[in-house]
């Protein structure tokens, strides 16, 4: 599936793009919710005393599928997801939205936003606001009015 970055589009295939997954990758989530469904009945019989080998031998399968779709998406993998499918995704949005600004909590973000834009050539500002832990080590106060004052200051200044 190809998407336009620059041309309008329908918001609802933005929306498919952004969703369309492998059969891999389908097949992990399901495993990881009948994993995580199973872990939690294990944890329920644990708490009435119950013993819950059984479900424990259950979750194996979900165990291994998990385990090897984690050793097949490697970094280079997930790099070309970034840039033939979320970048784009990204892109889409803001050209969806046609924001003056970006607001981006933290210096990552505020990198990841500013190459992302800068790549595509889009005419929006990004502005970076510390990120609550880094405000919150600073004995900055109360937290909330802080962040409440620096993004009126941005909006202001749009």
């Amino acid at each position: 599936m190809q998407i336009s970055t620059f041309s309008p589009f329908d918001p609802y295939e933005l929306f498919r793009f952004a969703n369309d997954k492998t059969d891999r990758a389908k097949e992990y989530m399901s495993a990881k919710s009948n994993f995580d469904e199973l872990t939690s009945k294990i944890n329920e019989l644990k708490k009435q005393g119950v013993d819950s080998e059984a479900l424990k031998d259950e979750r194996k399968p979900y165990a291994s599928v998990m385990k090897k779709y984690d050793k097949e998406v490697t970094l280079p993998k997930l790099i070309d997801r970034f840039i033939s499918i979320d970048a784009i995704v990204f892109v889409g949005i803001v050209n969806l939205f046609n924001p003056k600004c970006l607001i981006c909590f933290g210096d990552k973000s505020y990198k990841l936003a500013s190459s992302i834009l800068d790549h595509f050539d889009l005419d929006v500002s990004v502005e970076q606001i510390l990120h609550y832990s880094y405000t919150g080590s600073k004995n900055s106060g109360d937290i909330t009015e802080y962040k409440r004052n620096q993004v009126k200051n941005i909006i202001d200044k749009y």
